[in-house]
């Protein structure tokens, strides 16, 4: 059973909970000091409780390299852990940290940013689309149409992209992972298992030229990661390679996996914070108030080239709300943590060892006095873009929490900041502690660029009823939520 070392519930009914499924108890925790508390302590767990299913059944990888994720308990710092017996080249943990730190947090971060942007701008203003009205069929396709190419190219080069159906292959087979997750046969449904072989074969291609052709020689100037991708996910590559039983097709399996991991919430959320932007004209007033204005394709490109002036739009106060706001609302996904080697304290209550934790974002983000509401106003049920603003200050006093500003029409432009304080625990899209999404910063990054270019750009007038923009929770847990029908729409060039 839970067991507790206090008295009291720490906030209401917003306590960890035992649920005691078929197959083992499962221990929800809920309320943001039990959540902070966890964050804190996850460097201590492991969060490949899924591994097995998402590799085996959505990305085809065999249950021999499967079973080597989840017999690895030797965590994932540099150091194993004591009581672990697994082989140093079988720590897949350790492997997948340190790959996902480096290249979306680390040191190949920067390129991969310059190579996205890039690459969106380039197939935005390279678009047919004139100063007249054209109309189009949905408009979270459009986005998934030219965000989706720059972003899987920034990691893995054009090489990959170029000569297969990948982008193309690549919604079709999210949209269908229900049906490898109820292991349904290939006779059943071989178009989904269809687009899956093609993608896995293009993973293959890749790794097979790059070694034929001696690309990606690290150490050398001559490397050209916008054919090739990122250089440490090639260098990455040869040390998965160095597991006991490991091969190509298992190779595919989890480059796969990490293309999915790359576009499956950002390139969704994008388009619901486009959109939403787009639905508000005062909104979208407002920011291209404070957006720069760009009369051509070359002012587009130098402008997202010169650093200072991309990371002033980053910085934003009104687009980083909106993005923290889009995710606040759209992102329904499950944070799961395991802690193999001892029990944990959650502020009081203590978890089992080796038993399984699950964070669901969506009821966190939907409840506490923390939120800013503009005094009931606007309902966490609603997307409000100001709900993460508040006056700005002297630079020596601490930034007030967003739950103290007040007022509908708020924000002017000058007098407001962005805001997270006193929402550890409760804005959680990402995950926390040391075990939170490693993508989470070029996923602000892609989200904003993009949010930024389509403003600068375009016209957009989606033509929709509301009962089409309600969430399909199909997908509840995975992440960003799709809306249950498609969003038609009109889009001109800026005049």
């Amino acid at each position: 059973m839970l067991e507790t070392n206090k008295n009291r519930t720490n906030g209401g009914n917003q306590r960890p909970v035992r649920l005691d499924l078929i197959t083992e108890p499962v221990y929800l925790v809920q309320g943001k000091r039990h959540i902070s508390s966890l964050w804190k302590v996850s460097a201590k767990s492991r969060s490949l409780a899924l591994h097995n299913m998402l590799f085996t059944n959505w990305f085809g990888m065999s249950a021999k390299t499967t079973s080597k994720y989840m017999e690895d308990d030797s965590g994932y710092g540099r150091k194993s852990h004591p009581s672990s017996i697994v082989k140093p080249q079988n720590r897949m943990d350790r492997l997948s940290h340190a790959v996902f730190k480096d290249v979306l947090s680390g040191p190949d971060s920067a390129g991969v940013c310059s190579r996205f942007t890039a690459g969106l701008c380039e197939r935005l203003v390279s678009l047919d689309i004139s100063d007249n009205w054209r109309h189009m069929r949905d408009f979270e396709a459009f986005i998934e149409l030219h965000m989706t190419p720059p972003n899987t190219e920034s990691l893995w080069g054009a090489h990959l992209t170029r000569d297969s159906s990948f982008n193309k292959d690549f919604w079709g087979f999210n949209n269908s992972l229900h049906y490898f997750s109820m292991r349904l046969p290939r006779w059943l449904i071989p178009q989904t298992y269809a687009r899956r072989d093609r993608m896995l074969k293009a993973f293959r291609q890749w790794q097979f030229h790059g070694r034929k052709n001696n690309v990606a020689p690290w150490e050398e100037d001559e490397y050209n990661p916008q054919y090739w991708g990122s250089r440490l996910i090639r260098k990455w590559q040869k040390e998965f390679l160095r597991m006991d039983d490991a091969n190509e097709n298992d190779l595919a399996s989890v480059h796969l996996t990490f293309s999915w991991a790359a576009n499956t919430n950002v390139v969704p959320s994008a388009f619901w914070a486009v959109l939403d932007i787009f639905r508000r004209p005062q909104l979208l007033a407002q920011l291209r108030q404070r957006l720069p204005v760009v009369h051509s394709t070359a002012e587009l490109l130098e402008l997202f080239s010169i650093a200072e002036k991309k990371a002033r739009i980053c910085a934003d106060p009104l687009l980083q709300s909106i993005y923290a706001e889009t995710l606040r609302l759209r992102v329904h996904a499950y944070a799961l943590r395991r802690f193999l080697h001892d029990h944990v304290d959650l502020d009081g209550w203590t978890i089992p060892q080796d038993r399984l934790c699950l964070v669901s974002s969506h009821p966190a983000h939907m409840h506490g006095a923390e939120w800013n509401t503009a005094e009931g106003k606007h309902p966490l049920s609603e997307f409000w873009p100001y709900r993460f603003l508040v006056q700005s200050r002297d630079s020596a006093e601490p930034c007030s929490a967003p739950s103290e500003a007040t007022g509908d029409d708020m924000y002017d432009g000058s007098s407001w900041t962005f805001s997270m304080q006193g929402l550890d625990g409760l804005w959680i899209p990402f995950g926390g502690g040391p075990r939170a999404c490693p993508g989470r910063h070029l996923a602000k990054h892609h989200m904003l660029i993009t949010m930024a270019a389509m403003v600068m750009l375009f016209d957009v007038d989606a033509q929709v009823d509301e009962k089409a923009l309600r969430m399909n929770e199909l997908t509840y847990g995975q992440g960003t939520l799709h809306p249950v029908g498609k969003v038609p729409f009109r889009i001109r060039r800026r005049v």
